[in-house]
C-alpha cells in the first residue's frame, strides 16, 4: 500500500466491506435475524459466545469473544470440532479441548437452522447440475441455469466435470476437477462446500 500513489488533485481511499462474507452468508441463508442484529450495529461475535457460555453478552470476556468470532466464521462453512479447534489455535493462539470445540460447533449448529438448509440445498445444487434441473437456488440470490450456479452479478461459478462417483467404502461423493496451476485436480465437493464457494465467490 506504500508503494501507492494518487495523481495530484486526487486521494486514495481505502475502504473495508466489513464482515462480507458472514453477511453474504447469513443473506443466502435467508438468517434474517441474525443479519437484522448485525444491521443495527449488535455484536454477533459477543452474542454468540454468550450463548455457548451461558452468559450476557455484556459480560463475555474478550477471550470469549475471540472464540466466537472464529466459530461464527469457521463453522458457517461447516468445520468440525477438530477443525474448529484447530482454527482457534492458529487465527486466536487459544488452546481449547475437543469437548470445547464439539460443544461450541453443536451450539452453533442447533442456533443457524437457516445455514443448515443452506449446506442441504448445496446438495441439492448438485444433484440439479448433474440432472441437467434449472431454477432458482438460496430464495433467488442465485440461480442454477446451464450447469452452472448464476450469481446475482449474472456472472458463473462453475465446477468442471461434476460427476457422482463412489469412495472404497460404497458411499457415494461428488467430485469436479480444480484447476491448479495447469494441472486438473480431482476434488471432493459437497453441500456445505458448495455454499462456500458460492459465499466467497459473491464477496469477491
Amino acid at each position: 500500500r506504500s508503494g501507492l500513489a494518487a495523481h495530484e488533485g486526487f486521494i486514495l481511499v481505502e475502504a473495508d466491506l466489513s464482515q462480507i462474507e458472514l453477511r453474504i452468508g447469513l443473506r443466502l441463508a435467508g438468517e434474517f435475524k441474525l443479519l437484522a442484529l448485525l444491521g443495527s450495529g449488535k455484536d454477533l461475535y459477543r452474542i454468540s459466545a454468550g450463548q455457548s457460555f451461558h452468559k450476557a453478552p455484556e459480560d463475555v470476556t474478550d477471550e470469549e469473544r475471540q472464540m466466537g468470532k472464529i466459530t461464527e466464521l469457521s463453522a458457517l462453512f461447516g468445520v468440525g470440532a477438530a477443525n474448529l479447534r484447530q482454527q482457534f489455535r492458529t487465527k486466536g493462539k487459544l488452546t481449547v479441548s475437543l469437548e470445547t470445540s464439539q460443544y461450541m460447533t453443536d451450539v452453533y449448529r442447533n442456533s443457524h437452522l437457516g445455514v443448515k438448509a443452506a449446506w442441504r440445498e448445496g446438495d441439492t445444487i448438485i444433484r440439479m447440475i448433474l440432472q441437467g434441473v434449472e431454477g432458482p437456488v438460496w430464495g433467488g440470490m442465485c440461480h442454477v441455469q446451464n450447469g452452472e450456479i448464476i450469481k446475482p452479478s449474472g456472472l458463473p461459478i462453475r465446477f468442471e466435470s461434476l460427476r457422482e462417483t463412489y469412495d472404497e467404502e460404497g458411499k457415494r461423493v461428488y467430485l469436479y476437477d480444480k484447476r491448479v496451476g495447469k494441472k486438473a485436480v480431482a476434488t471432493k465437493i459437497y453441500g456445505a462446500k458448495v455454499y462456500q464457494n458460492a459465499v466467497q465467490s459473491i464477496a469477491r
